[in-house]
């Protein structure tokens, strides 16, 4: 996948009209009403926005597959288009408040109304509309738009509708399921999670004047705190400014000073010149040479006198004096049980003239200081709110403003133990999660926990320590009664102080060996996914079928005994609904897949 690169910067249109609608609803009394009342409910997924001319004007459409049918005549694989009420003429635009926008990519749940042939429209704008969130392994159902902060005013017979919450997206479309089929009636009780919905959104959870320059998007450097984030200088240094290195010096030990959850280094020079035919400093060519010369990613790259002519020339010493941002990829980690994406390459353009200006006094290493922390993924703080190294305007020292914007997205390392070796593994019919520390001090105990259907992790087994020791020491515990399917366990460690640190969650594919072939039923990004069990050292034989019997694509394994995880690539399938048989000797098995 390839990186997305994201800076600061401020864009103005201009159109020479434009109509505001505003919106004015009455939900139903619950979501179990409202789908037995509504056309069409799904599940599902966005292939790709588009805009569409119709009679004249710009229509904004999201082209979706449903990936789970609820009710209604919109089935399982079925591509359908969802139309919102943005309009766009050459002089003339359109918008209504709590409209509907989704991204690419992305899993909702709807409630539709067609308009005419494929052309479906959300019942209520976006009240209604979830969109589908992972976390820690489960998947939540979280209100968007109109539906976040409803009021809960009575409708007009007097009962006041149920607030939406976040749901636990399997048990919320099963229970819509019963409802449609009349085996139940709605009980949130049943579905809703523990989770408020701003569990959801980083920016806010973040300290309210803290900005990451993602915006919706979440990105982070991963295992920065010890793995440190080379910093790399152009070898031609800032003609105007021949202490430059001894300003990005000291601007690395102040980001590294003062915030404790980072790890920077200088890394020395590097000889990139970009031939400014692309985008800028920063275009393809700036991430193909970071790959060539450096083998790999995660790296920092920063550039003076403004190479590609980017930046307005400063007037006398006013202006802009650099600019920083960052790459990211589509992949993610987990970090405070959120998934974020991975940080990729990030960049500082320092413009010339600069150096003249600025290379006495500590000025030069605090706008180094503030560029290279927009590579981490910090936007500004609002003037404001007091004075801080991230304001827009230069050149101040980092105050705590700073670092609770950077202790948030970056946490403060706590030590009170040195892990090793912590994993989670299946023996026989057990999973023994275990782990190693090489110090401990000031330790009370350990605990594993599990998670439960709900999403929530409950405790497996508390284990006592001896409080301080400076030896290897072997910890293990045991779930003796695993999931058939993934089961996550997380440990954490309590301090005397009642301090508890959490580390990584850890899942195991647990699976019944009278089911000796697994299959996951949904290819996603080309990506498929099995899980063979074998009693002795075998072949696999998979082949896929399109839905009217064509062979699409076929491939071998080779199996060993026991669990044997495969992941295989399948570029140039569709998207669509197949079928999947799977060959081991005299066994076999079949399953249908959407390849979305």
């Amino acid at each position: 996948m390839p990186p997305f690169i994201k800076f600061s910067a401020l864009l103005i249109l201009t159109f020479l009209s434009t109509s505001l609608f505003s919106t004015t609803i009455i939900p139903f009394q619950n979501l179990g009403k409202m789908t037995i009342n509504t056309e069409a409910v799904v599940l599902a997924k966005v292939i790709k926005n588009k805009e569409v001319s119709m009679n004249g004007a710009i229509r904004f459409w999201s082209e979706m597959v449903v990936v789970d049918h609820i009710n209604g005549n919109l089935n399982l694989g079925d591509v359908f288009n969802v139309q919102n009420y943005h309009l766009k003429t050459v002089e003339l635009e359109r918008v209504v408040p709590g409209d509907v926008e989704m991204a690419e990519g992305e899993t909702y749940l709807l409630f539709l109304s067609n308009m005419h042939s494929n052309v479906w429209q959300t019942t209520m704008l976006t009240y209604g509309l979830f969109q589908e969130h992972e976390k820690l392994g489960q998947k939540y159902l979280v209100p968007v738009g109109l539906g976040e902060n409803f009021g809960s005013l009575p409708d007009e017979e007097g009962t006041v509708p149920e607030k939406l919450g976040v749901y636990n997206s399997n048990l919320l479309t099963s229970h819509l399921k019963d409802i449609v089929n009349k085996k139940t009636i709605w009980d949130q009780s049943k579905v809703i999670s523990r989770y408020e919905i701003d569990h959801f959104f980083i920016d806010r959870m973040l300290p309210s004047h803290c900005t990451t320059l993602s915006g919706g998007t979440i990105a982070r450097w991963e295992d920065i705190e010890t793995t440190a984030l080379p910093i790399y200088y152009h070898q031609s240094l800032d003609a105007g400014c021949p202490s430059v290195v001894t300003h990005l010096n000291n601007a690395i030990s102040n980001i590294n000073l003062n915030y404790t959850g980072l790890s920077l280094v200088n890394q020395s020079t590097h000889n990139f010149i970009p031939s400014c035919s692309g985008q800028g400093a920063n275009d393809g060519e700036f991430v193909t040479y970071i790959n060539n010369t450096y083998g790999d990613s995660r790296r920092h790259l920063i550039q003076f006198d403004d190479p590609c002519s980017e930046i307005a020339d400063l007037s006398g010493c006013s202006g802009i004096l650099a600019v920083g941002g960052l790459y990211w990829f589509n992949s993610t980690h987990n970090y405070n049980g959120m998934n974020w994406r991975d940080g990729a390459y990030g960049f500082v353009v320092v413009n010339n003239g600069t150096g003249a200006c600025y290379c006495s006094g500590n000025s030069y290493e605090l706008l180094l200081t503030h560029e290279i922390t927009h590579g981490l993924n910090i936007d500004h703080i609002a003037s404001g709110s007091g004075a801080a190294n991230m304001n827009p305007n230069c050149c101040n020292a980092i105050s705590s403003l700073d670092i609770e914007c950077l202790d948030f997205v970056y946490a403060p390392l706590a030590m009170p133990i040195i892990l090793s070796d912590y994993e989670a593994s299946i023996r026989a019919q057990e999973v023994l999660i275990s782990w190693t520390t090489q110090m401990e001090i000031n330790n009370d105990y350990f605990t594993v926990e599990k998670m439960n259907s709900y999403g929530e992790f409950e405790a497996l087994e508390k284990i006592r320590t001896k409080g301080n020791s400076d030896q290897i020491k072997d910890y293990i515990a045991i779930d003796n009664k695993p999931n058939t399917g993934k089961n996550y366990y997380r440990l954490s460690q309590t301090d005397y102080d009642g301090t508890t640190t959490y580390f990584d969650v850890k899942s195991v594919n647990f699976h019944d060996k009278s089911r000796q072939i697994i299959v996951s039923n949904s290819v996603q990004n080309s990506q498929l996914s099995l899980t063979i069990y074998s009693e002795s050292n075998n072949k696999a034989q998979t082949i896929i079928y399109s839905s009217t019997g064509q062979l699409i694509y076929s491939f071998e394994s080779d199996l060993l005994i026991g669990h044997n995880e495969i992941e295989k690539e399948i570029q140039g399938v569709t998207p669509g609904i197949y079928l999947l048989n799977i060959k081991m000797g005299y066994k076999s098995e079949s399953i249908k897949i959407i390849v979305q």
